[in-house]
């Protein structure tokens, strides 16, 4: 029982700030490309 709490406490750690960090990185870019083809159409 004593093992469980360490690899959770470590693994929560690690994966983290590299999981959100990983995870904002992907969504911002698509979020933003579906505003500019709103002025793509406009300018044409």
């Amino acid at each position: 029982t004593p093992p469980p709490e360490p690899v959770v406490d470590k693994e929560f750690t690690v994966p983290n700030p590299n999981d959100t960090d990983k995870n904002t990185t992907p969504v911002d870019p698509p979020q933003s490309i579906p505003l500019p083809p709103f002025v793509f159409p406009k300018n044409i």
